[in-house]
């Protein structure tokens, strides 16, 4: 080897165990940078007329691994879904309670029961009546509100939608600029590995909202699609998400795949929300869980919340030997008779319901119409407790239910308004149980995929030794070639 060959290979080792020196000292700086990943010089021989002339640096890795993120991002997302419903129903359902606390529809039925029960005994008692009232406007005001309350988590959730939306399409502007920053800098071979480690965040980011899949391209640039197969970012052009939020939802309002009502989530027009029909249809993230809780969970709760309405004025109306066709019973659909067979009268009827104006003292009503029937042409005889007797069944008979609200197709109506609180509970009991689990996985897998690609400082500063002497052996050479040159040169002095 000549002497100017050994010093090349020299100077090439100084310069290789400068720059791999440089990418340890970052990688030691960002062990704590969230997102951060190792980073390792890649090595290659250099050869120069056939010979070995040295070491040449080939690029910057990144310490990956691409079956790990994939991982991470679909279990993450799963997480971020089951984690949004069980908090949103949590606010249903502390808001309703156990089925025997004093705030929920449940105890209110049982309490107008017991007045009734105390009217039977004393039938012309203004105070006994007074309470039957007080009992059914508490009864009211419970659905009333126990409906309000399911409205507001529906437009909670049509709210989260475009959140959601607005944080995608961020997102999806952010990738699209790394991918062309990333394309340009790999074209003038430059170190990309930071920014893909940015764009690795981004789609971290963009998985908890909606399932993704995505592929890299020769020039270092992502495209990224919708776990059905909506492209979503190619190269530096973006689809956005399009969303139209609804100002107030209603219990009557619902998603229709294009038609009227609640919006969906489209992709140039294409309508991808979950329940569309689309086979590419979002079916994780956030986002998911926004659409079942707008369109699935609370609407389900407010069925079978109309249900017991329903119930109530329908029962309430047939034991009235008083009502004739057209006419209210003591519960009225805001003052207006009720069929129960018209599912456009039971839908949102819970939020509806009023007691008739008839009983209520304060609107020119008359107690005595709970003894006699509140459309009785007077009081009749005091003592009879005929009417109220029937009045009674209401709570002891067993009465049919729609099965598609998802409780029991018959029963009685304490027992259905039970089986409503308490069914609330247990949804939300076994989604907090399945976050919870889900959580566990994910947050295994990010350990996981910490561990491999994340920096270990006691790792680097190893390296950083070798490279040391890797370093000084380079010096050595150069110094021995050096000092060879100047024997050379003596001699030809």
């Amino acid at each position: 080897m000549s002497l100017s060959l050994a010093l090349d290979s020299a100077l090439s080792g100084l310069m290789a165990a400068q720059r791999q020196t440089a990418v340890l000292s970052r990688n030691v700086a960002n062990a704590n940078t969230p997102g951060y990943t190792s980073k390792t010089v890649a090595l290659q021989s250099q050869i120069t007329g056939g010979e070995g002339s040295g070491v040449h640096i080939s690029g910057i890795s990144r310490t990956v691994d691409a079956s790990l993120q994939r991982d991470s991002r679909r279990e993450s997302g799963l997480t971020a879904e089951l984690q949004t419903k069980a908090a949103q129903l949590k606010a249903f359902t502390d808001y309703l309670g156990q089925p025997n606390d004093e705030q929920n529809v449940s105890s209110q039925i049982t309490k107008l029961m017991n007045a009734f029960q105390r009217l039977s005994d004393s039938p012309n008692d203004p105070t006994v009546q007074q309470s039957v009232v007080g009992a059914a406007q508490n009864v009211v005001q419970s659905l009333n509100s126990a409906s309000d309350q399911i409205q507001t988590q529906r437009q909670n959730a049509d709210s989260g939608i475009a959140d959601s939306v607005a944080t995608v399409n961020q997102t999806l502007d952010d990738l699209a600029n790394l991918n062309k920053q990333i394309s340009q800098r790999s074209d003038g071979n430059q170190d990309t590995t930071d920014l893909q480690d940015q764009r690795d965040q981004k789609l971290d980011t963009l998985a908890k909202q909606l399932g993704i899949t995505y592929f890299t391209r020769d020039h270092g640039d992502v495209v990224v699609l919708t776990s059905g197969g909506t492209m979503l970012v190619d190269g530096d052009t973006v689809h956005h998400l399009a969303f139209s939020p609804t100002t107030q939802v209603t219990a009557s309002q619902q998603y229709t795949p294009g038609g009227p009502g609640l919006g969906g989530v489209t992709v140039n027009g294409l309508d991808i929300s979950p329940g569309s029909g689309y086979p590419g249809s979002i079916n994780s993230g956030q986002l998911a869980a926004q659409f079942q809780l707008r369109d699935q969970i609370f609407p389900q709760a407010q069925a079978q919340l109309d249900e017991i309405a329903s119930t109530l004025a329908d029962s309430f109306q047939s034991q009235d030997a008083s009502v004739g066709p057209g006419m209210s019973g003591l519960f009225t659909d805001n003052g207006a008779a009720h069929d129960r067979t018209d599912p456009a009268q039971v839908t949102g009827l819970a939020g509806r319901i009023a007691v008739n104006t008839l009983v209520v003292p304060e609107d020119g009503g008359d107690l005595w119409r709970l003894r006699t029937g509140l459309y009785a042409a007077g009081p009749g005889a005091p003592g009879d407790a005929t009417q109220i007797a029937a009045f009674q069944a209401v709570f002891t008979q067993s009465v049919s239910f729609n099965s598609a609200a998802g409780l029991a197709s018959s029963g009685k109506i304490g027992d259905y308004a039970s089986s409503f609180v308490g069914f609330q509970g247990t949804q939300r009991a076994a989604l907090d149980d399945r976050s919870q689990y889900q959580a566990a996985i994910s947050g295994a897998i990010d350990t996981q995929r910490a561990n491999v690609e994340g920096v270990n400082v006691d790792d680097e500063m190893q390296k950083m030794l070798l490279l040391e002497q890797s370093y000084a052996a380079s010096a050595k050479v150069i110094q021995a070639v050096s000092d060879m040159m100047d024997s050379l040169l003596a001699i030809g002095k």
